[in-house]
């Protein structure tokens, strides 16, 4: 059974989707109407794309159940939020980034515990013991992402200059939550992380560098622009690591499944702020020009 810290997790992945609600309106999704081709490359890479990496990789880790299933719950899960403040800063579409951000989040209700599910079968090998209960599943997500995401919606509704006002404080909140997800991960799970970091970090930066380069390919066979290309790459390659640790350590009652997407957001961060400074840089020479 989780230990007491590990019980914190679904409230940290209430409040925290909140806040990500608390920055979305239904004009978010009528962008879908306005550019569906961009909007359904974006979806496209999250729910298809992103699995098919990401069993790919865990492919190769096959043999070691704790990395393959790490990158499987990962891939399942929707947009993380840090995206769209990533997309924001490198001056590429804010909007789409946010419209891709919700759709992932109400779909979850679905493809989360189907891929999740899948990649489980796939990867426990003769472990009969790992199983996702799908009907739980779907309720948790309802319960805790659904639900406070729609609640953070009605108060951007309700109170939308509150909202504005406060919307660096929420942004932080939020990163603060996720820290605290990671860290609750890393404190239940301290002996499973310290044998298997070069593990973790390697697969880590596989999956990461094989999203970005997948993503940027299917972006320039659909002809999108430069700005929607790249943040169709930040949306794929970022996913909201708090639902992956939901999963692991709620559901599975396996927290060690949910180091991965610890240990991956270091490498993640890292490549993805290069992209982005060469992003500013070129634009910078571009406007200079």
């Amino acid at each position: 059974m989780p230990t007491g810290i590990a019980l914190s997790i679904p409230l940290i992945v209430f409040i925290f989707t909140i806040g990500i609600g608390s920055e979305l309106s239904w004009n978010d999704f009528k962008l879908l109407l306005k550019e569906p081709k961009v909007v359904l490359v974006g979806v496209f890479g999250q729910i298809l794309l992103l699995p098919i990496v990401g069993f790919s990789v865990a492919y190769f880790f096959r043999d070691d159940v704790v990395v393959a299933i790490g990158i499987v719950l990962l891939a399942a899960c929707p947009g993380g939020p840090m995206s769209n403040s990533l997309v924001y800063v490198a001056r590429a579409r804010t909007e789409l980034s946010i419209t891709l951000t919700a759709i992932s989040g109400v779909l979850a209700l679905l493809t989360t515990p189907l891929i999740a599910s899948l990649g489980i079968s796939l990867f426990a090998g003769k472990d009969s013991t790992i199983s996702l209960p799908i009907p739980q599943t779907i309720g948790q997500i309802f319960v805790l992402i659904l639900v406070p995401l729609a609640v953070g919606m009605f108060l951007n509704k309700r109170w939308p200059e509150m909202i504005s006002r406060n919307e660096k404080r929420i942004r932080q909140g939020c990163t603060s939550l996720m820290v605290l997800a990671l860290v609750v991960v890393i404190i239940v799970s301290w002996q499973t992380l310290i044998s298997k970091f070069a593990d973790f970090a390697v697969a880590g930066s596989i999956f990461v560098v094989a999203l970005l380069a997948v993503s940027w390919l299917v972006g320039t066979i659909f002809g999108l622009d430069d700005a929607s290309r790249f943040t169709v790459m930040v949306e794929v390659s970022i996913q909201n690591i708090v639902i992956a640790s939901l999963i692991a350590i709620t559901l599975l009652e396996r927290p060690e499944f949910a180091l991965f997407s610890a240990v991956y957001a270091a490498p993640m961060a890292i490549v993805i702020l290069v992209l982005l400074m060469f992003r500013l840089r070129k634009m910078s020479k571009t406007a200079a020009a």
